[in-house]
């Protein structure tokens, strides 16, 4: 969800590039798709439920497409191989600096902090002050300080508590941001003490353990269903599609390795070609998250399959795929997608509630809600890019490696 920008790298550049204040739009490109997939995961009139349609013939028409638009979580993966590069990439850069840590935490901070606790500090103070008095769909139930305290500590992806829908839809987005925040926690230290080569060696070890991990909570999730959440939640067991985007950067700022899939650019290609059907395939077969299926394997598939695109996409700049990446629309949503993906789950729910579709999601009055949800989730989050955000986030910047 980071706005950071990156060097544009060249087939000549080196790792001494200087950064560049310009905005990489092919990575604006790909956040836009992260958050594409996530709203038609919310927002989508497919669905593979039986009763969602209102007519037999929209069901067979629409019922298939459900299954893929169920898979759209997988963008919060995206989103975390594209964390990786540019924040790996930046701290590449800047290991050498005498304001390394300061520098990167303060731009962190400033980044990330503001919007963040402000959307947790206006859900803490209605719930204190309406808290269970909200009825029906609006209703918060009693929220316990304690519960709400481990989203200030970045400590909710270790929460597996069963809340109301709308706290749901507030909080729940939140555990993605926990998982890069802990990561960065230790990124800076690794980055910037251990050689390229020992550094490549954790990063591939970080891969190989977090499937370990994965499998052992499904494992462990006979005994206490919880720990199944844990699974696709925390950070050590979802480290390997940031550790992938880490090396992503690796690669980026390696003349060697970048001249390489620029001379074999269609092995890349028929790579990622045969990356994205095992995509599809599993979106087709198999696409809810909490399975031993995924653990073992899928989420893997899909980490690698985004860094194969994020790779391609940044060495072939000329291709149709890069250009894809460049439209405005893509672009223009992938700015503003941090914003978009904490607020779109209640903004959906106040306009379901208001267009009265929330109980019964198959009509046109549901796809009308749904289409009135993103435009205001997209111009909520455009008013804080402008005002807020992009503000906050030159302040920032001031602030030197």
């Amino acid at each position: 969800m980071d706005a950071t920008t990156v060097p544009p790298t060249t087939m000549t550049s080196t790792t001494a590039t200087p950064p560049s204040k310009s905005r990489v739009p092919e990575l604006d490109g790909l956040r836009g798709i992260a958050i594409s997939l996530v709203l038609i995961l919310h927002f989508s009139y497919f669905n593979p439920a039986p009763d969602h349609y209102p007519t037999e013939w929209i069901k067979r028409l629409l019922g298939p497409l459900g299954r893929f638009a169920a898979f759209g979580w997988s963008g919060v993966d995206l989103f975390f191989v594209l964390s990786g590069f540019l924040i790996g990439g930046i701290l590449l850069d800047a290991r050498g600096s005498p304001n390394y840590f300061k520098t990167f935490y303060v731009r962190r901070v400033f980044r990330i902090f503001p919007i963040y606790y402000l959307w947790i500090l206006a859900y803490t103070i209605l719930a204190l002050l309406l808290g269970a008095r909200l009825r029906g769909p609006l209703s918060l139930g009693p929220v316990p300080l304690r519960t709400v305290s481990i989203y200030y500590l970045f400590l909710q992806d270790f929460s597996w508590r069963v809340s109301t829908k709308l706290t749901a839809l507030w909080l729940g987005p939140l555990w993605s941001l926990a998982v890069e925040e802990q990561f960065y926690i230790l990124a800076p230290f690794a980055i910037r003490y251990l050689p390229r080569k020992r550094l490549v060696t954790a990063l591939l070890a970080a891969v190989a353990i977090a499937p370990a991990l994965r499998i052992l909570a499904m494992f462990l999730s006979r005994y206490h269903m919880g720990l199944q959440g844990l699974m696709y939640k925390t950070m050590p067991c979802r480290m390997d599609s940031l550790a992938f985007g880490v090396l992503c950067a690796v690669i980026w700022r390696s003349p060697k390795a970048v001249s390489w899939i620029s001379r074999n650019r269609f092995g890349m290609q028929a790579a990622l070609l045969t990356l994205v059907g095992g995509y599809l395939a599993i979106a087709a077969l198999n696409p809810e998250p909490l399975t031993m299926l995924m653990a073992a394997f899928g989420f893997s598939w899909i980490a690698v399959t985004f860094a194969c695109l994020l790779l391609v996409v940044m060495t072939e700049r000329a291709s149709w795929l890069a250009g894809l990446t460049r439209m405005a629309w893509l672009r223009e949503l992938g700015k503003v997608s941090y914003c978009v993906y904490m607020i779109h789950g209640v903004v959906g729910s106040f306009c379901g509630m208001l267009f009265g579709v929330l109980r019964r999601a198959g009509s046109g009055r549901s796809l009308a809600s749904n289409c009135v949800a993103i435009v205001v989730s997209y111009a909520i989050a455009r008013v804080s890019w402008d005002f807020f955000e992009n503000p906050l986030l030159r302040k920032g910047h001031k602030y030197k490696y």
